[in-house]
């Protein structure tokens, strides 16, 4: 099977998504000048953004070439969890089980200063975390919609931020089920990668690796023992450091295999390039792509997010052109 014909069988992976939600903001000024308050800027507020961050980040990618999944997790009943649930729903995120209570969000709010004769820049990012406490009854309430929709679904994918939603218990007992509906779990976590245990596969970055190992990694023989020693210690069939400019390496009890980058160009921004990474694995699991295939396709995508500012998303046609093209 060629790379095209596992990417046509991409599009109709069935996918669930669980993690921690988050909204990103953009507010966008002109510099006009210095306060006389204190030294800084006073900004001529352009306009705002809103986008997915998070767990909504990663079922936005995913439905950006799938419009086949559904995303759990907590919100607040905000205006700007509105804004985020239109962007959602508008994209083919089902959105119907999120949970809302409260009027809280996790909020990260960047303020970018730029003009006609000036690059935009952040000069700031302001951050809100959802604070609610998460119940237990919450995350019952989660594992319950999670379990009523589980067998319809090909693959899942676990987002986590560190923002609280997914504890031990609920890792657990997530795996657990999906496990014994033979589905394969997909985790990217940024700060609890440890908890993890038994799923399908890992993505972290060089910089989680590192700190899962105890080590910076900065030769190949690093690489190698680090690698080998994450997938032993969470037990899961493949792990998948991803490396920036050094591509993709992927290990499994067979031995491990580097990816390289695709169609190498300038990087504009790497923000949300790991969202992209896990939703296309995601994908390829559910549509029961070999592994190989999967991470070479989430590296074209990988390849078109880095060349869009901030968060972004990438399309079935720009991963189909990458694909083609090199």
């Amino acid at each position: 099977m060629s790379l095209l014909e596992s990417f046509e069988r991409l599009l109709k992976g069935k996918t669930l998504v669980i993690g921690d939600l988050i909204i990103d903001e953009f507010l966008f000024g002109n510099p006009s000048r210095i306060s006389r308050e204190a030294p800084v800027l006073i900004l001529e507020e352009k306009n705002r953004e809103f986008r997915p961050g998070g767990a909504a980040n990663a079922a936005y990618n995913i439905a950006s070439i799938s419009r086949q999944t559904k995303l759990l997790a907590i919100s607040g009943k905000s205006k700007s969890w509105e804004n985020l649930s239109s962007l959602l729903a508008n994209r083919g995120v089902d959105i119907s089980d999120i949970l809302l209570e409260g009027t809280n969000n996790n909020l990260k709010t960047r303020v970018i200063a730029g003009s006609n004769q000036v690059v935009d820049q952040q000069i700031v990012r302001i951050d809100k975390k959802y604070n609610s406490e998460i119940k237990e009854e919450f995350r019952d309430e989660i594992f319950n919609r999670f379990s009523t929709y589980l067998p319809e679904v090909g693959a899942l994918l676990l987002s986590d931020y560190g923002y609280g939603l997914l504890n031990q218990s609920l890792i657990e007992r997530i795996i657990e089920k999906a496990s014994a509906f033979d589905i394969p779990v997909v985790v990217d976590s940024r700060n609890q990668l440890r908890k993890f245990k038994n799923a399908t596969i890992a993505t972290p970055n060089l910089e989680e690796a590192s700190q899962f190992w105890g080590s910076p990694i900065r030769t190949e023989n690093d690489l190698e023992e680090a690698g080998n020693y994450i997938l032993k210690e969470l037990n899961s069939r493949y792990l998948l450091i991803t490396r920036g400019a050094e591509g993709m390496t992927l290990f499994d009890q067979d031995g491990f295999r580097t990816v390289p980058v695709a169609n190498r160009v300038e990087v504009f921004d790497v923000t949300g390039a790991g969202d992209t990474v896990s939703a296309v694995i995601t994908l390829a699991l559910a549509a029961d792509i070999p592994i190989l295939d999967g991470v070479k396709l989430a590296n074209y995508a990988a390849g078109e997010v880095v060349k869009k500012p901030g968060v972004a998303s990438v399309s079935p046609e720009e991963i189909k052109e990458a694909i083609s093209y090199e």
